[in-house]
C-alpha cells in the first residue's frame, strides 16, 4: 500500500534510489534535497509540489538546477513539482479518505464498547450513580449472621440487666416498719398485734445495719 502504515502516513523512496540513473546524474547534494523535498510535499501534502522559498532556502541554485536537468522535478509557478508523485505516494485525497476511514473505525469501536448488553448499539455515557463493589468488598453470609447473633445477645443481656437493676432498687427504697410502727398502725386500725409479732419485728430491727 503506497504512502501508508500503520496510522502514519509516508512517503516511498524506492530501495534502488542509490544506484537510479537520475540520482546518480544528480549528484548526492542534488539528490539529498529531493529526498527532503519528497518528506516536504508527503507532510504538507502538497501532490510533490515544492515552493520556490522552501527549495531556495534548503539547497543552492547548482542542485535546483540540477535536480531539473536529471528530470527529478520540474519547474512550476512558484516552485517545482515532483515528477510521477501519484504513480509512487498518496494524494492529499487519499490521505484524507484514509483519515476518515480511521476516524470512522475508531469511532464504531467505541460504540460497541459502549454499548450495552442488549447491544441497542447506542452509546450510555451516562452512570448510573451506584457505587459498584469488588467481591473482596461484600461480606460472608456466615460473618453477617454471627454478627447479627451477636448483637442480638448483647441486646438481650442489657434487657436482662436493666431489669435486675429495678428490682434491687425497689428492694432498696422498701423500709420494713418497726416494732413501735406496727403497734401504732394496729391502734389506729383498732386492731391487737400479737406479742410474737412484735418480738419478730423486734429481733429484725437488731438484724438491720444502720
Amino acid at each position: 500500500m503506497k504512502g501508508r502504515t500503520a496510522g502514519r502516513p509516508y512517503v516511498c523512496l524506492d530501495l534502488g534510489f542509490h544506484s537510479d540513473p537520475k540520482v546518480m546524474a544528480a549528484g548526492n547534494g542534488a539528490s539529498g534535497l529531493f529526498a527532503r523535498a519528497l518528506s516536504y510535499a508527503g507532510y504538507h501534502r502538497t501532490d510533490g509540489f515544492v515552493p520556490e522559498l522552501w527549495a531556495r532556502a534548503n539547497g543552492t541554485r547548482t542542485e535546483r538546477q540540477k535536480l531539473t536537468n536529471a528530470g527529478l522535478w520540474t519547474v512550476e509557478e512558484h516552485g517545482y513539482r515532483i515528477g510521477n508523485w501519484t504513480r509512487y505516494q498518496q494524494t492529499r485525497a487519499e490521505v484524507e479518505a484514509n483519515h476518515r476511514e480511521r476516524s470512522e473505525a475508531g469511532k464504531k469501536g467505541a460504540e460497541a464498547r459502549w454499548s450495552d448488553v442488549n447491544g441497542d448499539g447506542k452509546r450510555h455515557g451516562k452512570s448510573h450513580g451506584k457505587r459498584h463493589r469488588n467481591e473482596w468488598q461484600v461480606p460472608c453470609d456466615s460473618d453477617s449472621k454471627e454478627k447479627e447473633k451477636e448483637k442480638e445477645k448483647e441486646k438481650k443481656t442489657l434487657t436482662s440487666s436493666s431489669s435486675l437493676q429495678t428490682e434491687t432498687n425497689d428492694d432498696d427504697d422498701f423500709d420494713l416498719p418497726t416494732a413501735e410502727e406496727l403497734q401504732q398502725l394496729a391502734k389506729q386500725n383498732g386492731l391487737q398485734v400479737p406479742s410474737w409479732a412484735l418480738a419478730e419485728t423486734a429481733e429484725d430491727d437488731k438484724d438491720i445495719p444502720f
